[in-house]
């Protein structure tokens, strides 16, 4: 495993480095920029485990589709000896795949056939000794580990002995850091037998012996195991344990939908993991359970680096063109697996049942359908939903499943609050909802709750006070609704609140409710910050620690710490800035950013060289300096950057081309088909109002009916945007009444709304609304 850290798996490097189906397809459209990252992912081993996890095929594809130069691969070749074996066994695939350049730089030697292997057959080391005498030997603390294995494996060879079972919490190594050979192998065969006792082996401290516990429940639990399993994969996540969860994930497979509460957590580890070979098995799991989602991961999968993820791919993507593309692809590539090829042949000539043609239930719908515009809270839907007597089942849809982008910024709650009271929907669906979802999802009905009782729902209110009575997360909906809700709805509920109250808890100490109620909540203990001894050091000394070539990172950060929160700007650190990457080369050291949004147009116009490199976290800061403070003459480079955006479906960051855009104004009118993409399509939907301000600046013609939506948009600030600019016509003024007058309206918009009815009304301007159905397209 390679000792460096990850990078994200939401970036290009982070997708490549896990071996991820998405890594391929963005790397594609970017030749460019996934030139270096495809080298290094064959220079570093980033496999987890490099017995089992698969990349080989998966760079040797990406070198060839993207007709990558074959020199720093070959380079590789006089490098170490597991660099050897990597960029070996790239070239190698590349000479099945035609290569005549691969096979002239490898060496010129004859390749040795391989002898047949013969797999050899278990066998049992005792067979002249009964399983009594067996288990005496694992009794006696005098044997040896060696001895206990070999009795062990005889064990496992034999019908099940279930009177191993209280002796398996004494099978571990003298260490106490692992179970000794064959005994999870010998447990296993008692199936059923063992869970009772595994129950309790999970609460062992012991970490191989608990691992062994839940091994069993996840082969033959019942569903009173599921949360215990459940819990143990939080744990995993918590600790980032990337070896081991697919035995949970495939035990949890096993209940289906009941077991829907570890959804997240699958969807997380599959998303997430470094350890590409346990991949398939959350796929498997998700699907099991019948998650939203799978259609699209099972098209990534076919681009996926592990074999297994793209048989799951092969067999379960739906029937549509471009996946009949790419399983052509499969099936007539040379350096594939024989088995993947064979399967997508047969895929291919229908002997494999195929899914029908679907809409994800994970993936956005169109925009251009009412659950596509609910999903991304644009007010488009709020308004149709009004006139669509189906809307109900598109409303609960997004209330069970969380659609932002970003869940820290993206807002929903007013918007889907409103629709349940303005369409008059029953609350049942939404009570299930809250009994039913996972925590963060369980978290977010609540809010809505939580704001409809402030609209004057009693029934929305009493789910919630039953919820805190009841439910797991009540600790949050009770601080949540004593900040929001009048003292007499919930004070009764001391009672109730003192008597859950429990060490696992961590409760807010400055809630209302705590001090309402009079109950101390300890607050953390703050220590004093200790002495920077950087901090009596000047500027040009700092520098000196910041250029330095034998510097730790560690000390360079602090050097820039002090700059960053203690001096003026330094135009000095210019110079420096393409040398403040990461020892990886993959991102900008911590306040870099930080500190050239400081300098300004100081950083003018290195910036423009920076915007240029093709380090991209270097090209990230320069853009971001051009953005701010760059001219005319900069436009096409931003430009550029947001039609990169565009064709990656990069919806988080798009809003800084676009402001940066804004400045330059008529200049920048170029920019104005993909702001208007960006506007309309988006789901996450706090960069929306940066690019309506950005065609306002740009080309403000035809924005009416923008600004219009935009009092029904989910995000606050597009609603204050509506607010400030919507034309003055009787619709908008009846809009800005309710928002003034509506309980569940965050203070901000109720007094802009209540300002701009009282101020001098405008001038009308006549239209049909129309446009507002069409979008901007």
């Amino acid at each position: 495993m390679h000792t460096d850290r990850y990078a994200p798996a939401t970036t290009l490097p982070g997708l490549l480095q896990r071996g991820r189906g998405q890594g391929a397809l963005i790397a594609a459209e970017d030749r460019a920029s996934a030139a270096d990252l495809v080298h290094g992912c064959i220079r570093w081993d980033w496999r987890w485990d490099s017995q089992v996890d698969d990349r080989h095929l998966y760079l040797a594809r990406l070198i060839r589709d993207l007709e990558l130069p074959l020199a720093p691969v070959v380079e590789l070749l006089s490098g170490d000896e597991d660099t050897r074996y990597r960029a070996t066994g790239v070239l190698e695939l590349l000479v099945l795949g035609g290569s005549e350049e691969a096979r002239a730089a490898l060496p010129d030697v004859v390749p040795e056939e391989d002898e047949p292997t013969t797999r050899h057959r278990m066998t049992d080391p005792h067979p002249d000794r009964d399983n009594a005498s067996l288990l005496a030997l694992l009794r006696d603390p005098e044997e040896s580990e060696r001895a206990k294995g070999a009795a062990l494996r005889a064990l496992s060879l034999r019908p099940p002995e279930p009177a191993l079972i209280p002796l398996a919490p004494r099978l571990g190594a003298a260490d106490g850091t692992r179970q000794l050979p064959y005994l999870g192998r010998a447990v296993e065969q008692l199936g059923e037998q063992a869970v009772p006792a595994a129950r309790e082996w999970t609460a062992s401290e012991q970490g191989w012996l608990s691992g062994l516990g839940f091994a069993v429940l996840a082969g033959h639990g019942d569903e009173s195991d599921i949360p215990a399993l459940v819990a143990e994969l939080e744990r995993c996540w918590a600790v980032q344990t990337w070896c081991g969860p697919d035995t949970l994930a495939r035990g949890l497979a096993r209940f289906g939908p009941k077991a829907a509460g570890a959804v997240s957590l699958l969807r997380r580890f599959w998303l997430s993991t470094p350890h590409s070979y346990e991949r398939p098995a959350y796929l498997e799991a998700l699907a099991a359970m019948g998650a939203a989602g799978t259609a699209e991961a099972y098209i990534e999968s076919l681009w996926d680096c592990e074999v297994g993820a793209r048989l799951l791919g092969v067999e379960h993507a739906p029937d549509r063109a471009d996946v009949r593309a790419r399983l052509t692809y499969l099936r007539d590539d040379p350096m594939e697996e024989p088995e993947v090829r064979e399967a997508a042949g047969a895929r291919l000539a229908g002997l494999v049942q195929r899914m029908p043609e679907q809409t994800d239930p994970y993936a956005y719908a169109p925009v251009d359908t009412l659950l596509g515009l609910l999903q991304r809270g644009r007010g488009l839907g709020a308004l149709l939903a009004a006139e669509d007597p189906t809307a109900a089942d598109a409303v609960y849809a997004c209330i069970r499943t969380d659609w932002r982008w970003d869940w820290l910024v993206d807002e929903r709650r007013v918007y889907l609050a409103r629709l349940l009271r303005d369409l008059a929907l029953p609350l049942a669906p939404v009570a299930e909802a809250l009994a039913t979802a996972d925590d963060h999802d369980a978290e977010e009905v609540a809010r809505i709750l939580e704001r409809l009782a402030l609209a004057g729902s009693g029934e929305a209110r009493d789910l919630l006070r039953a919820y805190i009575r009841e439910g797991e997360q009540w600790l949050s909906v009770l601080e949540s609704v004593s900040e929001r809700w009048p003292v007499e709805w919930w004070e009764d509920l001391g009672d109730v609140a003192r008597a859950r109250l429990g060490g696992d808890d961590d409760p807010t100490p400055w809630a209302k409710a705590w001090e309402h109620w009079g109950v101390s909540i300890p607050t953390p203990e703050r220590k004093p910050p200790k002495p920077d001894p950087l901090a009596e050091l000047t500027n040009a000394e700092l520098l000196e620690i910041i250029a330095a070539p034998g510097s730790s990172e560690d000390r360079r950060t602090d050097a820039m710490y002090v700059l960053y929160h203690h001096r003026d700007p330094e135009p000095g650190l210019v110079p420096l800035i393409p040398s403040l990457g990461s020892a990886n080369g993959r991102h900008s050291l911590p306040l870099v950013t930080g500190l050239l949004a400081r300098l300004g147009v100081h950083a003018m116009p290195a910036a423009r060289d920076w915007a240029a490199s093709d380090t991209r976290w270097l090209a990230r800061e320069g853009l971001r300096v051009l953005a701010e403070h760059g001219e005319p003459q900069d436009v096409p480079v931003l430009l550029a950057e947001l039609e990169k955006d565009w064709a990656h479906r990069t919806w988080c960051g798009p809003m800084f081309m676009a402001r940066g855009l804004a400045r330059l104004g008529p200049e920048a009118a170029g920019a104005v088909p993909l702001l208007r993409r960006f506007w309309v399509r988006t789901p996450h939907s706090y960069e929306r109002p940066a690019y309506l301000r950005a065609l306002a600046a740009i080309d403000p013609a035809g924005l009416d009916e923008a600004y219009v939506e935009s009092l029904w948009d989910s995000q606050a600030e597009a609603r204050l945007l509506g607010v400030e600019r919507a034309p003055d016509r009787p619709g908008v003024r009846e809009r800005l009444a309710h928002l003034r007058d509506d309980p569940m309206e965050e203070p901000e918009v109720r007094e802009a709304a209540g300002a701009r009815l009282a101020g001098p009304a405008w001038a009308p301007l006549p239209a049909d609304g129309g446009a507002v159905r069409r979008g901007l397209e």
